[in-house]
């Protein structure tokens, strides 16, 4: 938009020349949150690079050479699915209507497999992967320096919302048959069981990806 391409009210408000009025400039951002629920585990994980100073130093040695925790991507496994019948059936119709939208192998959560103490925790995150609404950027001054106004709009939209409670219901399915979990869920914890609190814990701790 600093060039002068973009939404020519935004660009004459700074006193930018207007090169060319578009305005989808800066429109139709599709973008998404990752949501996931947290256990104490008897595995390494990521964790122990954080809280384990001698460790983390021998995995930076190894790295060098090829090998240990460091050369797998993200220290875990990275899946993609489409949620389960038996999960999508719990959806309301005009919920699954909305999603037809989309391909018939299209995904809906990338599933990826901190809290600094002496033990090892393990996520369960769930990337939103089929999000209906767009978000948009725009920008407040002629200084490229100056940070852009992003606005993704995440989980504004009921499908989107209901697509994301169902995806984090998902999640803690993943748990049992790893048999790796050391006590009780972490975050958000065995007492965030009704829609309304996990989609309050979703708001607070989801991140972009």
């Amino acid at each position: 938009m600093v060039s002068g391409i973009g939404p020519s009210a935004t660009l004459k408000s700074l006193g930018i020349k207007v090169i060319s009025d578009l305005a989808s400039v800066g429109q139709n951002m599709w973008d998404h949150v990752m949501l996931g629920s947290v256990y104490g585990v008897d595995v390494a994980t990521s964790s122990r690079l954080t809280n384990d100073v001698a460790w983390a130093v021998e995995s930076l040695v190894n790295y060098a050479s090829g090998t240990g925790p460091l050369t797998a991507g993200g220290f875990g496994v990275i899946g993609w699915e489409k949620l389960p019948d038996a999960v999508r059936a719990n959806l309301a119709s005009a919920t699954q209507t909305a999603l037809e939208a989309f391909p018939s192998d299209w995904v809906l959560a990338q599933c990826i497999g901190q809290i600094i103490d002496s033990y090892n925790y393990g996520s369960v995150a769930a990337a939103q992967v089929a999000s209906l609404l767009r978000g948009n950027v725009t920008i407040t001054s002629t200084d490229t320096n100056v940070a852009l106004v992003i606005n993704p709009n995440w989980l504004t939209h009921p499908v989107d919302v209901k697509v994301a409670l169902a995806t984090f219901k998902r999640t803690r399915q993943v748990w049992a048959p790893l048999n790796i979990t050391i006590g009780d869920e972490c975050l958000p914890g065995p007492n965030v069981t009704n829609d309304a609190d996990i989609l309050n814990f979703i708001r607070n701790s989801a991140v972009q990806v």
